[in-house]
């Protein structure tokens, strides 16, 4: 093996079939080829990424709001007898949202522990004996994933309150047998 560096203005290809004519020559690589290479591949990779990250935002989104819809749902008494009570609104939504908001921040914190597992099962999954992938994580990449989904939390909870104004008391009040 023999590693070899031509100077600036050099023909490297026109070097490397220099170099493959030598006897005892098995295979010469042009390392700027591999690199382009990779580099072209990193960059179709750059697009599978923005679509699972764009992906796992809408799964997200959908997740808090089914979750949000049906604590109101299951709650719709409870709300009504906070609203008879003379809550306003916004203690109501207060109320409500309290609960959404927290439970959203102990999901996110133990999602970022899990995917920290999963990137280093993936990275794990995905080696290449030629290209070695570095196995870390941005600390901003947690910062966006937590702002992102707690972001998701407060919009949900912002088309959660118009649902949370609309809620009949009178009709929630009734009882079960009607």
């Amino acid at each position: 093996t023999a590693y070899v560096k031509v100077s600036e203005g050099t023909d490297v290809h026109r070097s490397a079939a220099a170099a493959a004519s030598y006897d005892g020559a098995v295979s010469v690589t042009v390392n700027d080829d591999l690199r382009e290479t990779v580099s072209k591949m990193m960059s179709r990779l750059d697009y599978i990424i923005l679509l699972v990250t764009v992906c796992a935002a809408a799964l997200a989104f959908i997740v808090i709001y089914n979750l949000t819809n049906i604590n109101i749902t299951e709650r719709l008494r409870e709300i009504a007898t906070i609203k008879v009570l003379g809550f306003h609104p916004g203690e109501v939504g207060r109320y409500v949202f309290r609960e959404n908001l927290s439970l959203t921040f102990a999901g996110a914190a133990v999602g970022l522990l899990m995917g920290v597992a999963l990137h280093a099962y993936v990275m794990s999954c995905i080696n290449i004996d030629m290209v070695a992938f570095q196995r870390r994580i941005s600390p901003l990449t947690f910062v966006i994933a937590f702002v992102m989904t707690m972001a998701f939390s407060v919009i949900v909870d912002i088309f959660m309150y118009f649902r949370l104004d609309r809620i009949d008391m009178a009709q929630s009040l009734k009882s079960i047998e009607d």
